[in-house]
């Protein structure tokens, strides 16, 4: 887990600011070849909460299907959402 604190004090007419990141980390591993993780992220400058989870499976050396979901709210408004995905990529090591 990360947590980071900044405390900006600036001179009148400038306004301070207090600054947090927080970023948890999850990784489990299932077998040799699967793996999940998730990261999440609260930034008060941005008022922002952000989820990313991340399934893994390793088929072959090098390559690799992903699934993953994204999902960010804005915490200023009830943690409303702000966008969704979901994403799939492919890799194959080829070689040549």
């Amino acid at each position: 887990m990360i947590v980071n604190y900044n405390s900006i004090k600036l001179p009148k007419p400038y306004p301070s600011k207090n600054i947090w990141l927080i970023s948890p980390k999850l990784d489990f591993t299932f077998t040799k070849t699967l793996f999940w993780t998730t990261f999440v992220q609260y930034n008060s400058q941005g008022e922002n909460l952000g989820v990313n989870s991340r399934f893994q499976w390793r088929f072959a050396p090098l390559s690799d299907l992903f699934l993953v979901y994204n999902d960010n709210y804005i915490s200023s408004d009830n943690f409303s959402p702000r966008y969704r995905s979901f994403n799939i990529k492919f890799t194959y090591w080829l070689n040549i």
